[in-house]
């Protein structure tokens, strides 16, 4: 299904997402709903930017709300709620009611559910503080100053729950991983460099990837003990240099999202010409990393999908559907917006929607 709609709208969706190409953070995403049957995702109705719902199958396309900005929705755990922000408010949209309602008049820049679903932890950029909110009433249950402010939001990549406890793992705008626990704020890494995170299901682990300024073509992945609070296990490092579809580009840039086990990587990289880095149209490429086997599986070549010019580049938003069998991207282009959906080994691939922007 292909849509038109305002320049203005289009312009505001691609400067808000063009945050994502130097930092893991922007005001789009997508999210699979529990039982991996359902995506969420910003999108464009008319002139509208809306918060909206599709079947894996592409079937089932629906909008959920419309919205000032499109940040990202998240899912609650138990599926019955889609959780994001209008600009103005945090709202929560029912899925079974097909009612949207506002839980609480705040914009966070960033958001997520605790591990049961009780409560709802907020980064807000004044303060700046996490808040910890009652998921039925949005009363304010508990509010800790930060040191520093948080990173806009893409989901399950810069911000976790921290299970068992009142507790959260986020990354800043320094470029380090924080937790907050039991009112407590801990600096995990100094490094500057972190790009993404995951926190293990019983909560006693969490690993970080991190991409080197003085080594680009490499992302590293580090895992940390959170009862000894130390950096525990191997260091794992991934080349992400082959990816690149064609000799003669070098790497610009590297990201990499955890798979909901921890034990995998989904991967994208930027890749410019030797030498003219602000001259050439970049090359964008998708690839999956088992942890331990290191070695990247090439799924997707983003130029295929859409134009990418010097002076537009693609940016991304990921996920793993919760079994880790498949990844869903957004990917934005000069003249496009496509919602691309395929198996994580990188066959079965598809376009689930398509919206051209001029």
């Amino acid at each position: 299904m292909k849509r038109r709609f305002s320049a203005a709208s289009a312009l505001l969706l691609l400067i808000l997402a063009a945050g994502c190409v130097e930092t893991p953070s922007c005001g789009f995403g997508v999210d699979f709903s529990p039982d991996g049957k359902q995506i969420a995702f910003p999108d464009v109705a008319g002139k509208d930017l809306v918060i909206a719902l599709m079947n894996t199958d592409g079937s089932g396309y629906r909008v959920v709300a419309r919205t000032a900005v499109p940040n990202p929705p998240v899912w609650s755990p138990d599926g019955r709620h889609i959780l994001f922000c209008d600009g103005d408010g945090l709202c929560l949209y029912d899925v079974q009611a097909r009612k949207v309602r506002r839980l609480r008049d705040i914009a966070p820049i960033g958001y997520t559910w605790s591990a049961d679903g009780g409560q709802i932890v907020c980064l807000m950029r004044e303060g700046p503080e996490a808040i910890w909110l009652d998921a039925r009433s949005g009363e304010i249950l508990l509010s800790v100053s930060l040191p520093t402010e948080p990173l806009g939001m893409m989901p399950g990549m810069n911000l976790a729950p921290i299970p068992q406890t009142w507790g959260v793992a986020f990354i800043a705008s320094d470029g380090n991983l924080y937790s907050v626990e039991a009112g407590r704020v801990y600096q995990i890494t100094r490094t500057g460099d972190v790009r993404s995170l995951w926190v293990s299901d019983d909560g006693s682990h969490l690993r970080w990837v991190r991409s080197p300024k003085s080594a680009k073509r490499y992302l590293v992945v580090h895992e940390y003990d959170m009862a000894s609070r130390a950096v525990s296990g191997e260091v794992h490092r991934f080349d992400v240099q082959p990816l690149s579809p064609q000799k003669g580009y070098q790497v610009l840039g590297a990201d990499g999202v955890f798979s909901p086990d921890g034990q995998r990587l989904l991967i994208w990289a930027y890749f410019t010409r030797s030498g003219k880095p602000e001259e050439e149209p970049k090359l964008v490429a998708v690839g999956t990393a088992n942890i331990e086997g290191q070695m990247i599986l090439p799924i997707l070549q983003v130029n295929r999908l859409v134009r990418v010019t010097k002076e537009s580049p693609v940016p991304i938003a990921s996920r793993w559907s919760p079994d880790g069998s498949h990844v869903a991207l957004q990917i934005v282009g000069e003249k496009q917006i496509l919602l691309w959906l395929g198996r994580a080994d990188g066959t079965g691939g598809r376009v689930l929607r398509h919206i051209k922007t001029q």
